[in-house]
């Protein structure tokens, strides 16, 4: 600072400090005089350029009578023993306790000057110690600070600081700094899981949850936690895993891709138009011809009129065909016959009832009257009653041998 403004500023506040503002209430006169005393002396100690021997006359003037006024020239003082960060509590002090409007202007323009000048101690830590300390600051690159535990000086303003350990999660947190404040910023880091992904095929993809493939071996460090693995390549199966990480784990996790058989033509053949289903799905009518996967299968056809065939089928690690046999279901007429012969033996049988009650009845008529016409009357009914009975019996007969006779056969199939 030039000279010549340095002592404007003490001549201003000299004379402030010997007018001493409003003393303390029932203040003892003597300590009103060593006051005055070690304010002038400190004055004149300022003016000489000892600026830490004027500070501290001031200081004690103010701890004698803390008049406001004093606190202007310790303002000064301290902004020429460069502690700005004081300097600015004062002019701050001032700002609130003094009463002269022309000095608390050129208070506040020495508070802001001294707070843009000062460098504030910030402590930074991290559990465990050793993590990289990085400084964020808008429109400008993270910049290297050290390593923890360690005090950084800085300028008031906001920051966002960053540590970084290897092993450990990367954290940040945003510092408010200000004069006045003591900053500690502390990192409780949490340690890193190593996940490694290997697969028993080159040219493999990883994926984790839903990032990207890479190319396996990978290998990744990750909070703890559950995540989704997908292995996969052309011409294999796709493996889906869950894999469960605790704080710390070193886990490997080694995948087998099986390969995916080469897919074989099965025939299949009903020789008859008829619906083929293979696996549930529809894959045409006779003949059809699927590509199938070596392996057990579910066929089902189906044609009019004939039974169907439903099967599981082993299909062989070759091209082959599958012979099914569709056993015919009853004709309208096997069925009419059928149905013809039950209704003839239903119709003898109820003749044979009747007939024998008939046959009953002259029985008890030819007791009390016993004629030769009674007599004929009853066996001839008998007769026709036991006729009638052999007639059902032997169409009951017929109907059940008919219907065994044209009951189909099952449906079957064969590999070849």
């Amino acid at each position: 600072m030039r000279t010549r403004s340095t002592r404007g500023d003490v001549t201003l506040a000299a004379l402030l400090g010997l007018v001493l503002g409003a003393p303390r209430l029932h203040a003892d006169t003597r300590e009103m005089a060593e006051a005055r005393r070690r304010l002038a002396q400190g004055n004149s100690l300022y003016k000489g350029g000892r600026y830490e021997d004027a500070l501290r006359l001031y200081l004690a003037a103010y701890e004698l009578v803390p008049s406001p006024d004093i606190l202007f020239n310790i303002g000064l003082a301290r902004e020429k023993t460069l502690d700005y960060e004081k300097c600015a509590l004062v002019f701050r002090q001032y700002l609130q306790d003094g009463t002269d409007a022309q000095l608390k202007e050129r208070a506040r323009e020495r508070a802001d000057k001294c707070r843009a000048r000062a460098r504030l101690h910030v402590k930074i830590s991290s559990i465990p110690p050793g993590a990289a300390i990085q400084l964020v600051e808008a429109n400008l690159p993270p910049s290297f600070r050290g390593r923890t535990p360690s005090t950084l000086e800085l300028a008031p303003g906001e920051y966002l600081i960053r540590v970084e350990l290897p092993g450990y999660l990367p954290l940040e947190q945003r510092a408010s700094i200000d004069v006045g404040g003591r900053a500690e910023v502390d990192f409780p880091l949490e340690k890193l899981s190593t996940l490694l992904i290997e697969a028993d095929v080159s040219g493999a993809r990883v994926r984790l949850d839903d990032g990207a493939f890479e190319a396996a071996p990978l290998r990744r460090e990750l909070r703890a936690g559950i995540y989704r693995v997908r292995v996969e390549k052309p011409g294999h199966r796709a493996i889906d895993r869950e894999v469960r990480l605790e704080p710390g784990e070193q886990s490997t996790l080694m995948i087998t891709l099986p390969p995916v058989p080469a897919l074989r033509t099965l025939a299949i053949r009903a020789r008859t138009s008829a619906e083929v289903t293979v696996d549930g799905r529809r894959v045409g009518g006779d003949p059809a011809a699927p590509r199938l996967a070596p392996g057990l299968h579910h066929v089902e056809v189906d044609a009019t009129g004939h039974l169907p065939y439903r099967a599981d089928v082993v299909v062989p690690d070759r091209d082959a065909v599958l012979e099914v046999t569709l056993a015919r279901r009853r004709s309208p007429v096997n069925r009419a016959v059928f149905w013809s012969l039950l209704a003839a033996s239903g119709a003898s049988a109820t003749g044979a009832v009747l007939y024998g009650l008939r046959a009953l009845s002259d029985r008890d008529a030819y007791g009390e009257r016993p004629t030769l016409m009674l007599a004929a009357t009853g066996d001839r009914h008998a007769l026709t009653a036991d006729v009638l009975w052999g007639t059902a019996i032997t169409s009951a007969l017929a109907a059940a041998a008919y219907h065994y006779l044209t009951t189909p056969g099952r449906s079957a199939g064969e590999v070849r």
